[in-house]
């Protein structure tokens, strides 16, 4: 289960020119196949990497290997190409969040 909210995803994010009106869906599959190697979202990721983007309060609900952690990596790289961005994540799976660093270090995703 994964929760996704403006005020834990976006309490440390300020997005300064970045205007997620502007950001088209080719600019999200562009990062996706260029960052990730994917050639296509699997289902409901690109509507809601958009909806985080656009501030909204989102909850997910998807099974083991659906594709959850893109949904908040993506949206930040995305938002990175226009402004300086950081995301915040509040997970108490620390072996999982060490994987995932060391997958987005590999995938040249500057990290601080």
């Amino acid at each position: 289960v994964l929760v996704l909210s403006r005020s834990l995803f976006f309490s440390g994010c300020y997005m300064r020119g970045c205007n997620v009106d502007t950001i088209e869906d080719s600019s999200f599959a562009a990062v996706l196949r260029e960052v990730w190697g994917f050639t296509s979202f699997r289902p409901h990721q690109l509507d809601i990497c958009k909806a985080i983007l656009a501030k909204r309060d989102v909850v997910v609900i998807m099974a083991t290997g659906a594709g959850k952690s893109l949904l908040y990596q993506l949206p930040v790289v995305v938002a990175g190409k226009k402004s300086q961005s950081v995301a915040l994540v509040v997970s108490p799976l620390i072996s999982l969040m060490e994987d995932q660093v060391k997958q987005l270090v590999s995938l040249y995703v500057q990290l601080h």
